[in-house]
């Protein structure tokens, strides 16, 4: 008889500040992974079709573009990615990467629109990035948010892994 092993551990970021106005703010985590072997040998797959465009600098220009090739996954075997896709507002925030012998399941709150991801150039690991805005957001306002004083804001993501 089989047993599956399988862990989860979320992560949340509070904040809450006492200024007299609103701040800028944006939130995200920017963690690598590896399944064992190079990403080439796993599937991607995330519920978004939309990709922000970026310039040369890898600063977003406010234009978006359809992108399906994750909706239902695609395997990561010569494709190098640094860029941002964006959640629609009814999708809840997920990302899928597996390969033959483990699945990893990011999990975010709808807090988190942005999913950035980046294959290193030695393609032994994956960053997958719930961000709550755009990168330089702060300069293109793309999902940047400004947090009332005394107010509590949560942020979260889970992240599950398990032996296929």
């Amino acid at each position: 008889m089989e047993t599956s092993c399988r862990k989860k551990v979320s992560v949340t970021t509070k904040i809450i500040h006492q200024n007299k106005s609103t701040i800028p703010y944006a939130d995200g985590w920017h963690p690598y992974f590896t399944l064992g072997g190079k990403v080439d040998n796993c599937i991607l797959q995330f519920n978004s079709n939309t990709q922000l465009v970026f310039n040369k600098a890898l600063i977003p220009t406010g234009k978006r573009k359809k992108d399906n090739r994750f909706i239902k996954g695609s395997s990561l075997k010569e494709i190098f990615l640094d860029n941002s896709f964006e959640f629609a507002n009814k999708e809840t925030p997920q990302c899928v990467l597996q390969n033959k012998q483990l699945k990893l399941t990011v999990e975010a709150e709808k807090s988190y629109p942005i999913l950035q991801i980046y294959t290193p150039p030695s393609r032994k690991s994956i960053a997958i990035e719930n961000l709550t805005g755009a990168p330089d957001n702060f300069n293109n306002t793309i999902g940047l948010l400004l947090l009332e004083p005394n107010k509590l804001y949560s942020f979260t993501t889970a992240y599950t892994i398990e032996a296929l």
